[in-house]
């Protein structure tokens, strides 16, 4: 389970305590498939297709915790949210997901 965990959540998690949510990004496992000589139109509603079904049962889990700010990233397969350290627990204990990483603000310098 803790090999799916990006080592700076375990770290932020352990300093904010049980209560505090921390924003991540989960990855799911399951490849999309390409959407080759199709229009845009066409691909993008392949893809929305594909990310519905592959996410349906981690975004169920995470509403059934309780959690709502939950963001589907279909270009990724990815969902971002805020979880507190003990359903961040129970989230990378299901098989669909491959890793969660805390996201953090990146500062550009152009």
């Amino acid at each position: 389970m803790t090999s799916k965990i990006d080592p700076h959540f375990i770290r932020a998690a352990q300093e904010g305590g049980e209560t505090i949510r921390h924003p991540v990004a989960i990855e799911l496992r399951q490849a999309l498939e390409p959407t080759k000589g199709r229009s845009r139109r066409e691909s993008l509603e392949s893809l929305r297709k594909q990310v519905d079904r592959h996410q349906v049962d981690v975004v169920n889990l995470l509403t059934s915790m309780g959690v709502k700010d939950v963001q589907v990233l279909s270009l990724s397969n990815s969902i971002k949210t805020s979880l507190t350290s003990e359903q961040l627990a129970k989230v990378a204990e299901h098989p669909d997901v491959k890793t969660i990483r805390l996201v953090k603000p990146e500062k550009v310098i152009t």
